[in-house]
Formats: C-alpha cells, sequence, structure tokens
C-alpha cells in the first residue's frame, strides 16, 4: 500500500508519506463497498495474486487495483482450499484506514454473501448408495431400517457410522452408503428371507 498519490488517492488518504499511518505501510490498504468492489491501495504484487484468489480483478493502475467479488471469483477461491471465514479475515486485517473507521469495517452485505456462497457448495454432497426396496412388509421395512440406523464400523481407524441415508415408508424404500450394502444384502436374507 505504498506509492505515487492519485487524485482518488488523495481524497482518501494524505499525499505526504510521513502523514500516512503505520497501517497504510503495513499492507493495510483495502476498501470493500456494498456493491461487492474491492479497491486494493497497493502496487504489491503479493497483494494483487492475493486479491486474485478470491475476486476477479477489474482495473489495474500502478497504485491501485479494483476487483468485484463475484459467486465464480469465491467458487474458486473455495475449490483451492480457501474458506469464506479467510477470505472475510484477510479483508478485515487488510482492511485501509478509513475502512477502519466504518462498523462495520467489511459492509454485512458482503460477509453474508460469501459465507451464503461458501455454504451453497456444501448443500447437496453426491455419494454412491444402494437403494432397496418392495418389502414385503412395513414391518420388515422397519427391521431393515433400524439394522441400517446401528453404528456400524467400517474401518478400525474411524468412528462406527450409519449406513441409512434414507427411508420411506410410504415409498416403501430404503437407501444406504454403498459402504453398508453388503452388511445389509447379508442382514436382509439371513433376518428377512420369507
Amino acid at each position: 500500500c505504498s506509492g505515487a498519490d492519485t487524485n482518488i488517492e488523495k481524497t482518501i488518504r494524505p499525499s505526504d508519506p510521513s502523514e500516512q499511518g503505520a497501517e497504510v505501510m503495513d499492507g493495510k490498504c483495502i476498501i470493500v463497498e456494498t456493491n461487492y468492489r474491492v479497491y486494493a491501495y497497493t502496487d504489491s504484487v503479493l497483494q494483487e495474486e492475493i486479491m486474485r484468489l478470491f475476486a476477479q480483478i477489474l482495473y489495474k493502475f500502478p497504485n491501485m487495483i479494483i476487483g468485484v467479488v463475484t459467486r465464480d471469483s469465491i467458487r474458486t477461491a473455495l475449490i483451492k482450499g480457501i474458506t469464506a471465514s479467510q477470505i472475510i479475515a484477510y479483508l478485515h486485517m487488510h482492511a485501509h484506514p478509513q475502512a477502519m473507521l466504518k462498523t462495520p469495517v467489511v459492509p454485512e452485505v458482503v460477509t453474508d454473501q460469501i459465507i451464503f456462497w461458501e455454504q451453497e457448495r456444501s448443500r447437496i454432497r453426491a455419494e454412491p448408495a444402494v437403494a432397496y426396496h418392495d418389502f414385503q412388509s412395513e414391518e420388515a421395512l422397519q427391521q431393515a431400517h433400524n439394522e441400517a440406523e446401528k453404528p456400524n464400523p467400517t474401518q478400525e481407524d474411524t468412528e462406527p457410522e450409519s449406513h441409512l441415508m434414507y427411508s420411506n415408508a410410504t415409498e416403501n424404500i430404503l437407501v444406504v452408503g454403498s459402504k453398508g450394502d453388503a452388511h445389509m444384502r447379508e442382514f436382509i436374507a439371513s433376518s428377512l428371507a420369507a
């Protein structure tokens, strides 16, 4: 967050480097607006590359980078293993001294949306599964349901887990994870065979 001042910068920070706070010189150069725009008053290549991890760069000037936080830019960051809380913490830690005067430092609409985009990725997860249907009676389905719900150790190193994923008496169906398939086949053959 150093370098020559532009007309835009003069309105935000003093033109005399000796008047600038220590925060500006220590990488405190980011302003986030409610329109998801991110302004970084810096000529640091490192700051630019970090910003590229979670924001789409729109403009790059000698002492300023303008980007925008988008769903795609956040999804790209999440795929790379960067969490929403890390992005928000980075924006807070590197907030420009003028942004620090506002409460909240990073607009709530932006932080909430980043968190929402992260949660959006974990709503649904695909796992291999096996569906059992056409049970002879509701009692047979209930017995299979109870057996699938029991914690069954799949590996010695892990905690026992239930293999039940879905059960519906009206549809006469039971779905278990593929790891529990062999156990359920054995249970059905030995306990529920007519």
